[in-house]
C-alpha cells in the first residue's frame, strides 16, 4: 500500500495472493490480484484478476490440464466481469525446490 500527498493526494493498494497444492500426480493453483487507488479522492483504479488450474501428471515431466478459469474485472475499463475457461497440456522443463519452468499450451 502506498500513499503520497503533494499537490494531489494519492493512495495505492495492491494484492497478490497464491495458494498451490501439490501432491504426486495433481497440482491445484488458486491466484489473485488486484488493485485498488484513489486520486484527489476520486477512485481511479479497481481491477481484480483471479484463476484456478487443476493439472494431472502424466509423467515426470507431461501433464494435462483439464480445468482453468480466470476471471477478470475492470469497471474503468467497461469489464463488469470476463470468464475465459480453458483446459490444455504443458510439460514441466525445471522442477526443483526454489525453482520451476514449464510450458503450457491450451484453449
Amino acid at each position: 500500500m502506498g500513499v503520497r500527498k503533494g499537490n494531489t493526494d494519492q493512495a495505492d493498494l495492491s494484492t497478490y495472493a497464491l495458494i498451490r497444492r501439490r501432491t504426486t500426480r495433481t497440482q491445484l493453483e488458486i491466484k489473485h490480484n488486484g488493485a485498488f487507488g484513489t486520486l484527489g479522492g476520486e477512485q481511479n483504479v479497481n481491477n481484480l484478476t483471479a484463476s484456478a488450474s487443476f493439472q494431472y501428471l502424466l509423467g515426470p515431466r507431461f501433464f494435462v490440464v483439464p480445468a482453468f478459469a480466470e476471471l477478470y474485472r475492470d469497471p474503468f475499463q467497461n469489464i463488469a466481469a470476463r470468464l475465459t475457461p480453458g483446459v490444455g497440456f504443458g510439460y514441466r522443463i525445471f522442477d526443483q525446490k526454489g525453482l520451476e519452468w514449464s510450458v503450457e499450451l491450451g484453449g
